[in-house]
Parts: structure tokens; C-alpha cells; sequence
């Protein structure tokens, strides 16, 4: 948990204001920033998920509402994106306080951005403002074929149905990745794709299964082909 901290605090050190990890050791002029770990769960068959606390102390509203512009800014290349943030106030100051909490997945303790993009002409194309990337194990049924003479369970596995990898993104019509995806979809043709900031960077390929493309969301669903 120590690397993922100390990543917060470069990332959070970019910031217009005083940065200490959880309170100050000494008295801090306004505007300030702290940050903590506010939660970590470990991954029992996966990466780890993490949450952190970051506290904006301001005279005014308005500046900590910029300064958690800056913040969400700063954290979103280390694959930390805001979860939630609250308004409150110092009881014994008055000083204006705003609570965010940001989430992400851990790989090997260390926060990472997810990257997914798709081959192009020779080129990679990212796929703009991705918001989740996960796969669905690939299955083989097992069926028990044994005759009425057998005194016991014959076993014969089935055919294998393909993994699949699942995406969501903001909606943007005017992102490239998205305009591949939904014409590569429409075409029943397969792409070329690449997913990084995980354990490994993963290649493949794939026929778009299922796409949803509207003003709320973009999501996509892609069979991973041999």
C-alpha cells in the first residue's frame, strides 16, 4: 500500500495548495489538501480495489470546488476515478470542507489506468473515456453420456463457447474508438484489439457480440476469437 500512496501524493502535490497524507504535522495555511486511505479490498480471485480519501479545506466554497477539479484531474491517469464527494464544515473553524472518495483496481499494489484501443490501418485507436473493461470466462459443458449399463457417471465435454470481453465509455459519437467499434459491429466484421494497464498487456481478437450506443452510455461486448 505504500507505492499507492506515495503515487497519490506526486499526482496530488501537482495541486495549488498545501498536500499532507491524512492531517498535517504542523498548522497549514488555505487552501489545503489531505489525503488516506479510506478503504482496500483484496482481490481473492483478482487485483486488489482501493479507496481514497481526499479533503479539500477552503475559506470558500468555490475554491474547493475548483481544487476538486484539479484533484479528480491529477488522479484520473493513475486510474482513479471519483466515486463520491460531500460538502460539510469544520465544526470548531467554520472553514468550508469538501470530502471526495476516488476508487481503482490495484496491480502488484500499484494503482493502474485501464487502456483499450483498437488496430486501424497499421495504427492503434484508442478507445476514449473507458469506464470498465472485463472478461467472461470462456465455458466447455460436460455432459454425462454414460450408457444404462455403465455404473457410473462417462463424462464428454461439449464444445468450448468463447471468453468475452465486456467494455463500457463514456458516451462521445465523435471518439474514433467508438466509431470503429459500432462499424465493426454493423459490418459483422472482426478487429484487432489491445488492453492495457492490467497485469500484462493483452492482444486478440474479436466479433463485437453486442453494442449499445446512446447519449447515457457507450458499452460493447466483444467474443474473443482464435
Amino acid at each position: 500500500m505504500t507505492g499507492l500512496m506515495h503515487a497519490v501524493y506526486l499526482a496530488l502535490k501537482t495541486l495549488p495548495c498545501g498536500v499532507s497524507r491524512a492531517w498535517p504535522q504542523a498548522a497549514q495555511g488555505l487552501p489545503a489538501a489531505a489525503f488516506s486511505l479510506l478503504d482496500w479490498q483484496g482481490g481473492s480471485q483478482g487485483p486488489a480495489r482501493a479507496q481514497v480519501r481526499v479533503s479539500l479545506r477552503a475559506v470558500l466554497p468555490e475554491e474547493a470546488d475548483e481544487l476538486a477539479g484539479h484533484a479528480a484531474n491529477a488522479l484520473e491517469p493513475l486510474g482513479l476515478r471519483l466515486a463520491n464527494a460531500k460538502d460539510d464544515a469544520e465544526a470548531d473553524t467554520g472553514v468550508f470542507l469538501k470530502n471526495l472518495a476516488f476508487e481503482g483496481t490495484l496491480w502488484d499494489g500499484l494503482p493502474g489506468k485501464l487502456r483499450f484501443s483498437l488496430l486501424d490501418a497499421g495504427a492503434w485507436v484508442p478507445l476514449e473515456g473507458l469506464v470498465s473493461a472485463a472478461f467472461t470466462p470462456g465455458e466447455r459443458p460436460i455432459r454425462d453420456t454414460r450408457p444404462l449399463s455403465a455404473k457410473g457417471p462417462v463424462y464428454t465435454p461439449g464444445e468450448i463457447s468463447p471468453e468475452t470481453l465486456h467494455l463500457t465509455a463514456g458516451a462521445n459519437p465523435l471518439d474514433p474508438g467508438q466509431r470503429l467499434l459500432s462499424q465493426a459491429f454493423q459490418a459483422g466484421t472482426p478487429v484487432s484489439w489491445r488492453l492495457m494497464g492490467g497485469a500484462f498487456t493483452q492482444e486478440g481478437t474479436g466479433l463485437i457480440k453486442t453494442l449499445s450506443d446512446n447519449a447515457l452510455a457507450f458499452a460493447a461486448s466483444l467474443i474473443i476469437t482464435p
